[in-house]
């Protein structure tokens, strides 16, 4: 799922691979455009246990996590949703306003869902594959420590 600020568009339970391709190759290019033009921090995130959930759910929690985190982020950055329980979000800024963000994301969803998210920030690299290298490191970190909570690579 991919969240375009200023689009509608809402994907069905089915939505052909291609298509999902096509979602990924936009929200990529767009995060590598936020990247070229200079300070930029990507968070991703991970629903804590979706696996103990049954399918039903499983697929509220997804659906309720994705709501607030839209929500919260606003129309300030990008938010993919490729399947399972892991987000993308991209936003301009520095390390410290994605501190700032990422907890907010993390609140939002603790208090408005029945579960948990994990989140990895980072913010400096040469590339976008090694910030968001830097954040799914971050992320597993922010698992092995406990959940519920926001891990920022250094």
């Amino acid at each position: 799922y991919l969240v375009v600020p200023g689009s509608t568009f809402q994907p069905g339970p089915d939505y052909p691979q291609t298509q999902l391709d096509r979602r990924k190759r936009t929200f990529f290019d767009s995060a590598e455009r936020q990247f070229q033009q200079g300070r930029m921090f990507a968070i991703l995130i991970d629903i804590d246990h979706l696996g103990r959930l049954d399918k039903d759910q499983g697929d509220e929690a997804v659906a309720a996590v994705l709501k607030n985190l839209r929500t919260t982020l606003g129309s300030g950055g990008n938010l993919g949703h490729f399947g399972g329980d892991e987000f993308y979000v991209t936003a301009p800024g520095s390390l410290e306003q994605g501190l700032v963000l990422a907890e907010r994301l993390r609140a939002r969803v603790a208090s408005k869902t029945t579960v948990t998210v994990s989140l990895g920030l980072a913010a400096r690299g040469d590339s976008l594959a090694e910030v968001l290298s830097q954040a799914d490191q971050a992320l597993r970190q922010a698992k092995s420590e406990g959940r519920d909570r926001v891990i920022s690579a250094v």
